[in-house]
Formats: structure tokens, sequence, C-alpha cells
């Protein structure tokens, strides 16, 4: 992922409609080496843990690859190979994956390639 311009980048994952409405995880970087894990409901977003992390290439044009790894209700967040954080969460247990540009404050762009999504099924 490559902030072009404006603020942050992320994923947005285990995205759903159950009961009709729509939820979903999403793990945001930002220019300035911040991270934000935050939790969306029909009643908006929701932050449950940010920060900042050395792993975060700051700055504009910066490469920064970004992973979740999900074990049940576990959430690991990633950037650049390096775990940013760990959380516990049941919220949202299944569903889909897309990528999002959050302009918090300025016009964003960002440039994502070679995303991948892998299902691990456990030996045994």
């Amino acid at each position: 992922m490559v902030i072009v311009k404006g603020d942050a980048g992320g994923i947005d994952f285990r995205v759903n409609t159950d009961s009709g409405k729509l939820g979903f995880y999403s793990f945001v970087i930002d220019v300035t080496g911040g991270y934000d894990f935050s939790i969306f409901d029909s009643t908006g977003f929701h932050d449950v843990v940010s920060g900042s992390s050395p792993a975060i290439h700051t700055g504009l044009n910066q490469p920064n690859m970004i992973a979740v790894v999900l074990h049940g209700k576990t959430l690991d967040l990633y950037v650049n190979g390096q775990q940013v954080n760990s959380i516990v969460n049941s919220t949202f247990r299944h569903g889909g994956i897309g990528v999002e540009a959050d302009s918090m404050k300025n016009a964003t762009e960002v440039a994502f390639s070679n995303a991948t999504v892998w299902e691990y099924q456990g030996i045994g």
C-alpha cells in the first residue's frame, strides 16, 4: 500500500450484512506512523485500539505492507512484517475483505498492489 496523497489507508475485513446491516473491522495506517483498529456498525465507527509503530514507513509515497492474521476471535495486526498489536473481539466472525482510503483532513489517494488472501485450513 502506498499513500499517494492525503492521510491514511488500510483494509476492511469480515465485512458483512448480518441482520441486514453493514458491519466490518477496519485496520488503517497513516502518513505520520500511526495506526487505528476500529469496528464499523450501524451506529458508525468505534475505535478499539490505536497507536504508533516504528514499523510504519512515514510520509507520502512510502510502501507499507499491511496484514491481518485471524485466529477465530483473535486478530493480529501487522505492518511490514512486524506485529503492531493483537485484539480479541468476536463482533464479526466472517465476511469479505476490501481496501480503503481514509480522508481524515485531506483528499486522499492510496494505491494498492499484490493484495492476497489466504485461508489456513489447519493440520489434522
